[in-house]
């Protein structure tokens, strides 16, 4: 049996109620069914995270929850990002985990600089929102991610993605209330997502690659 894929995840909001969140709870509680090589983790310290400063990493001040966030993604197979648009853009919480998640921190026992851990990651993307139902924000998490993975050389997966219109059909996909999951042709399409990613994660397997 093929080894499993250590997937982690994390949303680029901070709001108990985000959809965002609830897309990526649903994520990892439907994998064992419809991916099954896929190990699925949610790195809620993103939403610690303080604004990225280089200053932090000079002084060696890095809180805790970004200590722990880099170790969980740098030991991972691949990630996949939740987001809202925010501007047409992508939301700052997103932009300031990317940013700490894409920089060399610490040093191995021979006081060499480890790696940046999304450095050569497969990336997953998924979106929920309104307007266009999340659209906006994967395709400018195409575009900001590309730029990111010239220097981080992450492997983006183009298709499968995954966008969720929150307001187009009733009952709305998403418990308002708390961000859960509700829909069921919503989750049928998360589903679909998720045996995809894992079919691409097969095809594309880098984990000798990232783990040299």
């Amino acid at each position: 049996m093929a080894t499993p894929f250590n997937v982690v995840c994390f949303a680029g909001s901070l709001s108990k109620k985000s959809c965002n969140h609830g897309l990526l709870r649903y994520l990892t509680q439907t994998a064992p069914k419809v991916a099954p090589q896929l190990n699925l983790s949610i790195v809620d310290e993103v939403r610690e995270f303080p604004l990225f400063n280089q200053d932090i990493i000079d002084e060696e001040r890095v809180p805790e929850a970004v200590v722990k966030a880099w170790w969980r993604v740098l030991k991972a197979d691949a990630v996949i990002i939740a987001t809202p648009e925010s501007e047409r853009s992508l939301t700052p919480v997103t932009t300031n985990a990317v940013a700490w998640l894409s920089k060399s921190i610490f040093k191995d026992d021979e006081k060499k600089n480890l790696t940046a851990p999304l450095r050569g990651k497969p990336l997953g993307l998924v979106s929920a929102g309104g307007d266009m139902g999340g659209g906006r924000g994967v395709f400018a998490d195409f575009f900001a991610v590309s730029l990111i993975a010239l220097n981080v050389q992450m492997h983006i997966a183009h298709k499968p993605a995954l966008s969720v219109r929150i307001f187009d059909s009733q009952p709305m996909p998403f418990n308002m209330a708390t961000g859960e999951l509700t829909g069921e042709e919503t989750m049928k399409k998360a589903d679909a997502y998720l045996a995809e990613f894992q079919e691409y994660l097969a095809q594309n397997d880098v984990r000798e690659e990232i783990n040299k």
